[in-house]
């Protein structure tokens, strides 16, 4: 505190007493003047120097220490301010190329262009691919060529024989074609032998879908049911016949009936109703089929389930039939028949016969009993 003090009273002496101090004010201490004469008076403060040129000063001698109080606390000497290092100047920042100095990218018209679209090599035209035969002509599957009908294989041109065709089946099946005939193609759609009850005129077979051989396809005596028996429409038929069953072909005799319905054979026969084609073929024609055949003369009914009123006698699936009396009987108890799939007699054994031709109570013409093969066929 003794600091305090005598930095105070310096304080006085160099400014000016004239001022009151707080703590002198708070004291009411007076200030005292001192004899500039006597240098030697006792005093308590240290002679301050003033300077030549300044006013006289009024000093106060011999000040009574202040009295400081004991509870005043030291009060701490603030450190000068550390010296604030000075900024350097901020460094000289390169100035940036001016934006217009920044090399310019290629302008995009500059890159290379794609080749154009039409310069790229052109797709065969479609209407260039080969055109595949007409579907009513070939059907091509895999394996062996499957022809839309007998008829597409002669007109490929192709000679007569065994080929695939769907001929109105759902899947290709074998026929023989005969493609001989320039007015249009034969399929073979069955053969019966008049030895045998297999055709008989009341067997399920000329009514069911049922075949028979199937896999005979050809011209043999073997006798068989094929696919189109079933499933191909018919415009005409034909019926080939030699006889005796065992004759050689150069027996072959022909009957064609044509312009029909376009119905299959099977359901044709399978109605059961007499079809009368007799415009058709004439009775001479029918009994050309078997050599020295005869039939009675009343009452010829020619065409499919030909047949007396009754129903019962003589009668046959394919061919005629004929009668010996007259009037009002006349279609009545038919006794002679001629074609494919016969039945009935009034003549015991003759029944037996299922192709080919039968007679009794023949009058001049007398009893015939004649069995033979026969190939039906349908275009």
């Amino acid at each position: 505190m003794a600091r305090t003090a005598i930095g105070l009273g310096a304080l006085c002496l160099v400014t000016s007493c004239a001022l009151e101090h707080p703590i002198s004010r708070s004291l009411d201490v007076n200030p005292i003047e001192v004899d500039a004469a006597r240098p030697d008076a006792p005093h308590d403060v240290v002679d301050a120097a003033v300077p030549l040129d300044s006013p006289d000063v009024p000093v106060v001698m011999d000040a009574p220490d202040v009295l400081v109080p004991s509870d005043v606390p030291d009060v701490p000497v603030v450190m000068d301010a550390p010296d604030v290092p000075v900024a350097m100047d901020a460094p000289d920042v390169p100035e940036l190329p001016d934006v217009v100095d920044v090399p310019e990218l290629p302008d995009v018209v500059d890159a290379p262009e794609l080749p154009d679209v039409v310069d790229a090599p052109e797709l065969p035209d479609v209407v260039d691919v080969p055109v595949l035969p007409d579907v009513v002509d070939v059907i091509v599957d895999s394996g062996p060529t499957v022809y839309e009908s007998c008829e597409a294989v002669r007109l490929a041109g192709l000679p007569s024989g065994v080929y695939l065709v769907r001929a109105g089946a759902a899947a290709p099946w074998s026929a023989y074609c005969d493609t001989s005939d320039s007015t249009g193609a034969w399929t073979l759609v069955l053969k019966a032998d008049g030895r045998q009850r297999t055709f008989a005129f009341d067997v399920s077979l000329w009514t069911d879908t049922a075949l028979l051989n199937e896999t005979a396809v050809n011209l043999d005596r073997t006798e068989a049911k094929y696919e189109g028996f079933v499933s191909m429409p018919m415009s005409a038929i034909r019926v080939q016949m030699v006889a005796p069953a065992d004759a050689s072909m150069s027996a072959l005799a022909t009957v064609q009936m044509s312009n029909l319905s376009g119905a299959t054979l099977q359901s044709v026969l399978a109605a059961r109703n007499y079809v009368d084609l007799s415009s058709q073929v004439s009775a001479s024609t029918w009994l050309s089929l078997a050599a020295g055949s005869s039939v009675q003369s009343n009452c010829r009914r020619r065409g499919f389930n030909a047949r007396s009123n009754s129903g019962s006698n003589a009668r046959v699936r394919i061919g005629m039939v004929g009668n010996e009396n007259g009037g009002s009987a006349e279609c009545a108890s038919h006794d002679s028949w001629i074609g494919v799939g016969g039945a009935g007699s009034s003549c015991g054994t003759l029944d037996q016969n299922t192709v080919g031709n039968v007679a009794c109570n023949n009058g001049g013409g007398g009893a015939r009993d004649i069995r033979a093969f026969a190939w039906v066929w349908v275009r």
